[in-house]
């Protein structure tokens, strides 16, 4: 009888302690299964995020190309609306407006050819 009262206790102290380590496993497991839904909520308000965002971008993009549109219709009209470019007037005219508004002006005949080939060099 002895022998079973042994044999009793050490297989009642043999399966608390495989009882007491499942149970910490099962703690360990349960932290884990935690941790994994905390990541995977996270994860989840991300993908949510980035397709409010992306939703954003693509309204963004539509928004873009109809503008684009407009105003690739409106182009020509507006480059009808751009004025031209004045001609400038001969060297001699311009000279001679110069020596009507300035009677002592040393400038001559060269020197209006020479502004007027530089005026027409910046409009280009």
């Amino acid at each position: 009888m002895e022998t079973a009262k042994s044999d009793y206790d050490a297989l009642l102290e043999s399966s608390t302690r495989i009882t007491n380590n499942l149970k910490e496993e099962v703690q360990r497991l349960r932290a884990q299964l935690d941790a994994q839904k905390a990541d995977w909520d996270e994860l989840l308000a991300d993908f949510e995020n980035s397709e409010a965002v992306r939703t954003d971008l693509v309204l963004q993009v539509q928004m873009l190309q109809s503008e684009l549109v407009a105003i690739r219709t409106d182009r020509p009209e507006i480059q009808e609306a751009v004025p031209t470019v004045a001609e400038f007037p001969e060297p001699a005219d311009l000279l001679n407006r110069l020596k009507a508004r300035r009677k002592k002006s040393r400038a001559d005949l060269a020197d209006m050819q020479t502004a007027l080939d530089i005026l027409s060099n910046l409009k280009e």
